[in-house]
C-alpha cells in the first residue's frame, strides 16, 4: 500500500504470489501529515446508534484535521487508533502493543508462506518469513466485537507517529475491512459501520471493484482512451501510478499529463528510516472514473510499478460508502472539486513533545529561508495551530505565495519572526 500524506514517504511492502504482486503495506508518509488522534492530539467521540439502517457502530470525526480515516480499536479494554487502509492486505500492529495490550507472538502459518515470500520496500527487500507475527486477539471496533482473524504483522510504527502527531498503533487491513461496510460522511463528520450493506439508492454513482486474495480492491480508470487497472488505497494521501508510465505519458498524452516542476528537499520514510528521493509528481488534466471526471489530479510516480488512487480522490466526495458486501464504492460528489494548490516551497514538519517542529530537511535548503531543523513553530501568519494540524501547517508553508508567509518560531530559547 502507499500512504501519501504531505512531504515525506514511508513506502511499500509487497507480496509476490505466482507472479502477482500484491500489497501488504506500502506507505508514502510526508513529514507534514496529521491523522485523527483518539487520545492526545484529538478525539474520536462515539455517537448514539442511529436507527437508520442499523449501523453497528457510529462515531464523530469533528476534530479530524487530515484526509485519513482513523478507526478506534479496543484490545483488552484499551483503545488505540488504527488507520483504515485498503492498501494493506493484512492488519499491521505496532511492536509496542505486544506489551501494552498483552498480545501473543506466533509464527507464520504454512498456508500463508507462498504469499509472504517476497516483500519489498523502496530501499530494499524484506524476507517475509523473518517478519514477526501476532496471533490476533478478540478486539472491538468501538463497542462491536470482531472475531475469527488469522494473522497480524508486528512492525514498528514510530516514524508514522512522529510525522503525524497521532498515536497510530496499527493499520487496519483488508482482512478486517472486508468484515464491514464503511460509510464516511465528510459533510456531517461521521463514520458508520454496517455488517449488512445499507441501501445505495441515495448515491448518484458507484464504482464497482474486484479483489484477489491478499490484494487491494481494483477499479478501472482512464487517461484519454487508455484504460488502467487501478488499486484503491485509502492509506495513501495522494494517488500514485507507475513511474515509467508517467514519464512516458506527457509524450503520448501531451494535453492530459504534465510533469510538475521539481522542488528540492524531497524525502520519504520507509522501514529503513529517512531517505532522500528524486520523486517527480505529475498533474493529470482529466482522470476518468466511473461516473466522474477528476480535474487536475496530482499523481506521484511509483518505482515499483503500482497504480492506485488515494485519499486525494476521495476528497472529491461529500459522502461515500465502501461496501465489500456489494464490491462497490458509492459516492456523492462534492459541489466543487478541490483546487490544485501551487507548491512554492518544500518544508517538512513533525510533531514532537506536543509542538510543531521543522525537521527532516536538507539544512542547506532550510538556510535559504532562514530556518533550521529543530525550529518550533509558534504561529503561522499570526495564527496558532494545534499539534495535530501538521498537515494543515505544512500546506500553508508549501502553498502560501512568496512575501506572504510569516512564521513565529522558537529556537534555542529565543523567539524569531521569519518572513518568506
Amino acid at each position: 500500500m502507499d500512504i501519501i500524506l504531505s512531504g515525506v514517504t514511508l513506502t511499500a511492502v509487497y507480496i509476490t504470489a505466482k507472479d502477482k504482486m500484491m500489497s501488504i503495506i506500502q506507505k508514502i508518509i510526508p513529514a507534514t501529515s496529521s491523522l485523527l488522534l483518539i487520545s492526545g492530539c484529538a478525539n474520536i467521540v462515539q455517537e448514539e446508534h442511529s436507527p437508520y439502517n442499523n449501523p453497528v457502530y457510529s462515531y464523530s470525526v469533528s476534530d479530524h484535521y487530515s484526509s485519513y480515516i482513523l478507526v478506534p480499536v479496543t484490545i483488552n479494554n484499551k483503545t488505540y487508533p488504527f488507520i483504515l487502509d485498503t492498501g494493506t492486505s493484512v492488519t499491521i500492529v505496532d511492536s509496542s502493543l505486544i506489551s501494552d495490550a498483552g498480545l501473543e507472538k506466533t509464527t507464520l502459518p504454512a498456508a500463508y508462506k507462498n504469499y509472504f515470500s517476497d516483500m519489498t520496500i523502496i530501499s530494499g527487500k524484506i524476507d517475509g518469513e523473518k517478519l514477526k507475527y501476532i496471533r490476533p486477539p478478540l478486539f472491538r471496533i468501538g463497542d462491536y466485537p470482531v472475531t475469527h482473524n488469522d494473522i497480524w504483522i508486528d512492525m514498528p510504527l514510530e516514524k508514522l507517529r512522529e510525522v503525524t502527531c497521532e498515536n497510530i498503533r496499527g493499520l487496519l487491513g483488508m482482512d478486517i475491512i472486508n468484515k464491514f461496510n464503511w460509510e464516511i460522511d465528510k459533510k456531517n463528520q461521521t463514520i458508520r459501520l454496517f455488517t449488512d450493506a445499507p441501501p445505495i439508492d441515495e448515491y448518484p454513482s458507484c464504482l464497482t471493484y474486484s479483489q484477489v486474495t491478499f490484494g487491494s480492491p481494483e477499479i478501472f480508470t482512464w487517461i484519454g482512451e487508455y484504460k488502467i487497472t487501478t488499486n484503491i488505497d485509502t492509506g495513501a494521501r495522494r494517488s500514485y501510478f507507475d513511474d515509467a508510465f508517467l514519464k512516458d505519458a506527457p509524450k503520448k498524452y501531451p494535453e492530459q499529463v504534465k510533469a510538475d516542476p521539481k522542488i528540492r528537499n524531497e524525502i520519504y520514510i520507509d522501514l529503513a528510516g529517512v531517505q532522500k528521493t528524486e520523486r517527480v509528481s505529475y498533474t493529470v488534466k482529466n482522470l476518468e472514473l466511473e461516473g466522474i471526471t477528476l480535474r487536475n489530479e496530482r499523481i506521484s510516480g511509483d518505482v515499483l510499478g503500482k497504480f492506485a488512487i488515494g485519499m486525494s480522490v476521495f476528497n472529491n466526495f461529500d459522502k461515500y460508502l465502501i461496501s465489500p458486501d456489494r464490491s462497490v464504492i458509492c459516492y456523492t460528489p462534492s459541489a466543487e472539486q478541490p483546487a490544485l494548490a501551487k507548491k512554492y516551497r518544500n518544508i517538512h514538519i513533525i510533531a514532537k513533545d506536543n509542538q510543531l517542529m521543522i525537521n527532516n530537511n536538507d539544512p542547506q535548503y532550510l538556510k535559504s529561508f532562514g530556518l533550521q531543523n529543530g525550529d518550533i513553530i509558534i504561529r503561522i501568519n499570526d495564527n496558532i495551530y494545534p499539534v495535530n494540524a501538521t498537515e494543515r501547517a505544512a500546506e500553508l508553508l508549501s502553498g502560501t505565495p512568496d512575501n506572504s508567509l510569516r512564521l513565529d518560531i522558537h529556537r534555542k530559547n529565543t523567539l524569531h519572526r521569519i518572513e518568506l
